[in-house]
């Protein structure tokens, strides 16, 4: 049955049956059974589906005419199979995994991602009226960040953490997806870094468009989901957001408002940001006392490390190791486990090789063809 939006059972071939989905044609092999529909949006439109070789449900993602979009969507995408290619090849967890990879038959340029299928992203949880144990937002806090940690192990970061990039299964089992954004650490400033991270999950010196890629974007962006579980459902609708801004200068002064005006040197931002900066918030605010702020949680330890995380300068913010090994999540965290040789599988804190991105910022559409379909025929040659 489908379920979600409107689809249907098209037509079909003695290899492929296509499906309907919202004016959106899929064209998939036999071996797939579309059952409903998960989502849609700039970046695709995204069905379940039962994978009746395997017998396992899958998510599938439409990429439809790759190449009659702009170039930084094309890098996205490109970028994104690369990442999901590389943590398949190393077997890492709190990741999704790539199941399949192959180009519509009939529409020239369009592109399946399959993935395996999660049941519903933190998002959907978090705007539910449930209250969370200390336990479960200890849980929840840790598999965020030995995903974060696995990427970083990689020399990867991700960029655009927020809670609907954040997958659960029934069982609780976390892992990330979404990775067109990614970048590697210290990376050149690429073009598109404005529009990086939804903007509630952004730090202040990718707000101020700092041009070096930090590891430090994504533990802000963690610092405001922990936030989130440890406040209480205020209504049927969930939890408040800890930065809500209307725009990049509102984001700014929700943030000074709760951690204070730092310091000269501790603005990190391109001339122009600092020169806003400066001139847009003359008024000096002073650094609440988070405890006050989140006078529910008892725990003094969870707002050492939210203060921690929610530092302004990023460099001096937690980092995803020292995050791990904070006491407030002692009881989640696997010393052994972690000490482990990050070359084994039987350590799921890391991963086991660096992603080469292997393809400049600046690549012309052209160039971007040719690596899609270098990425999709070995990625055949793999599986079989």
């Amino acid at each position: 049955m489908f379920t979600g939006q409107q689809a249907s059972r098209q037509t079909s071939s003695p290899e492929y049956v296509q499906y309907s989905v919202n004016g959106n044609t899929f064209s998939l092999p036999k071996r797939y059974t579309m059952d409903g529909v998960k989502g849609a949006g700039g970046f695709g439109c995204v069905v379940s589906a039962l994978d009746n070789k395997n017998n396992e449900r899958v998510a599938i993602k439409k990429v439809s005419s790759l190449y009659e979009r702009d170039r930084n969507y094309q890098k996205r995408i490109l970028r994104e199979i690369k990442i999901l290619k590389h943590f398949r090849q190393f077997s890492a967890h709190n990741v999704v995994l790539l199941k399949d990879l192959f180009f519509d038959p009939y529409q020239p340029g369009s592109i399946y991602i399959v993935t395996n299928l999660m049941d519903f992203d933190l998002e959907k949880l978090l705007s539910s009226n449930q209250t969370f144990s200390e336990q479960s937002i200890q849980y929840f806090l840790h598999e965020i960040l030995k995903a974060v940690n696995i990427m970083h192990s990689s020399n990867i970061i991700h960029r655009d953490l927020k809670p609907s990039n954040i997958l659960l299964n029934r069982d609780l089992d976390l892992q990330i997806c979404d990775f067109g954004l990614s970048r590697a650490i210290g990376q050149d400033y690429p073009e598109d870094s404005k529009y990086v991270v939804t903007r509630w999950y952004r730090s202040p010196e990718v707000i101020l468009y700092w041009n070096k890629l930090h590891a430090a974007m994504d533990m802000w962006s963690i610092g405001c989901i922990f936030a989130e579980l440890l406040v209480k459902p205020l209504h049927k609708n969930g939890r408040p957001i800890l930065f809500p801004g209307k725009d990049f200068k509102d984001q700014l002064e929700l943030i000074l408002r709760l951690v204070g005006t730092p310091k000269d040197e501790e603005i990190r931002g391109c001339s122009e940001g600092i020169k806003f900066m400066k001139t847009h918030f003359k008024q000096t605010y002073e650094k609440k006392n988070f405890g006050q702020i989140f006078s529910h949680v008892t725990n003094q330890l969870a707002i050492d490390l939210l203060e921690r995380m929610l530092t302004w300068d990023p460099e001096k913010r937690i980092t995803v190791r020292d995050a791990l090994r904070h006491p407030y999540l002692k009881e989640m965290f696997d010393q052994d486990e972690y000490n482990t040789d990050p070359n084994t599988s039987e350590n799921t804190y890391f991963c086991q090789a660096n992603f080469d991105y292997q393809f400049s910022e600046d690549i012309k559409t052209e160039d971007i063809k040719i690596l899609v379909s270098n990425e999709v025929e070995t990625f055949q040659q793999q599986i079989q």
